[in-house]
């Protein structure tokens, strides 16, 4: 209908959105951001870290402390940056543990740069995971919440539930 008013370029499907990389070879269109993933571990000096299998350790409490190392400061939020839009885009996995992290970009202490880092050798082993769309099949989506009561240690407040 817009051809007929407009002249138009048809380019055919699209191959990249706002840093999601569609991949159209099989079946069903592949969305993921490992490009991207690429570009962050290339820009932060991580590209031949060891991925690691979980985005957080375990009991992770992340000190909240007056005291702070300035000096990590920028490079901290701007990793954090990197990691929301891969939180937004195509790696929900991560949504809690950069919502966590977000809490120091002010207070920026070297256990949150190592946390935040860790997370970057986290995307790093799943960089080539994302998502399949195929129309014509509604899924099955199921969620499952850890109600944590006062998990935070610091100011006894749920996180979650």
């Amino acid at each position: 209908m817009l051809a007929g008013k407009h002249k138009l370029n048809d380019l055919a499907y699209a191959r990249k959105f706002l840093c999601l990389e569609i991949t159209t070879g099989s079946d069903y269109p592949f969305l993921n951001q490992w490009r991207f993933i690429q570009t962050v571990l290339n820009r932060f000096g991580m590209a031949d870290c060891n991925s690691l299998s979980t985005p957080l350790e375990v009991k992770c409490f992340v000190s909240t402390t007056p005291e702070c190392d300035k000096g990590n400061q920028a490079q901290y939020q701007s990793i954090l940056g990197s990691l929301m839009n891969l939180a937004i885009g195509s790696t929900p996995d991560i949504s809690y543990a950069v919502g966590m992290l977000s809490k120091f970009s002010i207070n920026t202490r070297a256990v949150h740069l190592a946390a935040v880092k860790r997370l970057v050798r986290y995307i790093k082993g799943t960089m080539h995971l994302g998502y399949y769309y195929h129309s014509g099949c509604t899924p099955d989506i199921e969620g499952f919440c850890d109600s944590d009561f006062a998990g935070d240690s610091q100011d006894s407040k749920s996180t979650s539930g």
